[in-house]
């Protein structure tokens, strides 16, 4: 069995965006190899792993009882009643002190109830019992930016970006995060979208080529042909934010006559004028060798996997018409 990421992070994000929550962890069958994970993100899965299997260890009244204070927890954080969020999250620590995702949640709402030392406390706990996750340093980003300490939040957003957030560009819309600290170009830096970004922290990037297409449709048009191609393919999403022009695809295998291909893709779409957007993307293609290790495929058939998209992003387009 093998910790999905993309389970964990997909439920914390739709908890609150930017907030760190606790979603129901459980082994589940990979979508593609841990081989293909970078050091960043398999660290994160071990430890993930790690604290699964020490909750699994309490008796099951306990851990129902922490499942329901989290869930509840998870409400109030999505509605943004941060006072009732920490104290559902000191209920969990009184049962559970070394509970990580707990510290990091309730440092994660002193922050935005500017209680920036119980914030800083909470949060530095967190970082000891699992430093590999990246949810906290963007909470004691948001401690530091609050306070006024630009170098000490900058420094915090490096560091969850060095540990593998992708989405910081969540935080260019986060009420929570001062206006004027938005414009610091180190800010915009950290935050931008673009496939460099995106890919910053995935094993092999350099070795696959980033790609940009002209296409002669409207934003809207564009958006539904590329998910349609996608889904025509049975690619299978892992993000997909319409707002920012992001998708990015599991790492999915496709069974031919030469074994398994394993595909992922990073895409961004732009609106590049009113019936005009451009579309940039990076297809990562493997293959599984005899001795089931992933070995990245040669040029001849990436492009050929490339050709193939815009091919059907063009064909999902034309019969939408």
């Amino acid at each position: 069995p093998y910790l999905s990421l993309i389970e964990f992070h997909a439920a914390k994000s739709e908890a609150r965006g930017n907030a760190t929550s606790l979603p129901t962890l459980r082994p589940v069958e990979a979508p593609s190899l841990p081989s293909q994970l970078p050091p960043q993100r398999a660290t994160l899965a071990e430890a993930m792993h790690a604290e699964q299997e020490r909750v699994d260890g309490f008796d099951d009244s306990i851990k129902r009882q922490l499942r329901d204070l989290f869930l509840d927890a998870q409400a109030k954080q999505k509605d943004h009643r941060w006072a009732e969020t920490a104290a559902n999250c000191e209920k969990v620590l009184s049962i559970d002190p070394e509970n990580q995702y707990a510290h990091s949640m309730l440092g994660n709402a002193y922050a935005r109830l500017d209680q920036f030392e119980l914030a800083e406390k909470h949060l530095s706990k967190a970082i000891q019992l699992m430093p590999a996750d990246y949810s906290t340093y963007l909470a004691m980003f948001l401690v530091y930016a609050r306070k006024g300490e630009t170098n000490a939040a900058v420094a915090a957003l490096e560091t969850a970006v060095k540990n593998g957030a992708l989405t910081t560009y969540e935080l260019r819309k986060d009420t929570d995060v001062p206006d004027n600290f938005k414009h610091l170009p180190k800010f915009m830096e950290l935050t931008a979208v673009s496939l460099d970004r995106l890919t910053t922290n995935t094993r092999d990037a350099d070795l696959f080529e980033n790609r940009t297409k002209d296409l002669q449709m409207n934003y809207d048009t564009a958006w539904n042909a590329v998910e349609k191609a996608l889904k025509d393919q049975r690619e299978k999403l892992r993000l997909s934010d319409k707002e920012n022009g992001l998708l990015i695809t599991e790492s999915t295998a496709h069974f031919g006559l030469g074994g398994n291909l394993y595909d992922q893709y990073f895409i961004v779409l732009e609106r590049s004028g009113d019936v005009t957007s451009k579309l940039s993307f990076k297809l990562f293609r493997y293959y599984a060798d005899k001795d089931g290790s992933l070995k990245p495929e040669n040029k001849p058939f990436i492009e050929k996997g490339a050709k193939k998209f815009l091919d059907n992003v063009n064909k999902a387009a034309t019969k939408k018409k």
